[in-house]
């Protein structure tokens, strides 16, 4: 395996000039707000890189999920969107968190879940 890395005082990535595009996106992990809706049928909202990998530690650890969401399995995806970065990711995050639940339906409404760009 090559060295990514001339020194690990340096930390300076080698690779990456060697690495085709679509490649260039995994060194910047690309973070997203998503909803999902509990068992109870009320909404969660959070943040992630990994999103269907945070789903899947929402509905099976202990550790891991949310602990609002362990009382509350299964969850399901019903929304996400892309953010440019972790702080506005979280800022949209707390935006969403303080919609009644009659607007957070109605954005679930306007934007039906097609897919994630990241799937980990």
């Amino acid at each position: 395996m090559q060295d990514y890395y001339r020194s690990p005082a340096d930390a300076v990535i080698t690779q990456a000039d060697t690495l085709p595009i679509s490649h260039m996106q995994d060194i910047t992990p690309a973070w997203n707000v998503y909803i999902v809706r509990c068992a109870d049928g009320s909404l969660y909202t959070g943040i992630s890189v990994e999103v269907l990998r945070r789903i899947e530690e929402h509905n099976s650890s202990d550790q891991l999920g949310a602990r609002y969401t362990r009382t509350r399995r299964p969850v399901e995806l019903v929304y996400c969107e892309p953010a440019a970065s972790r702080s506005e990711a979280s800022r949209r995050e707390r935006d969403i968190k303080r919609l009644p639940r009659h607007k957070k339906e109605a954005l679930l409404a306007a934007r039906p879940l097609q897919g994630i760009a990241t799937l980990g």
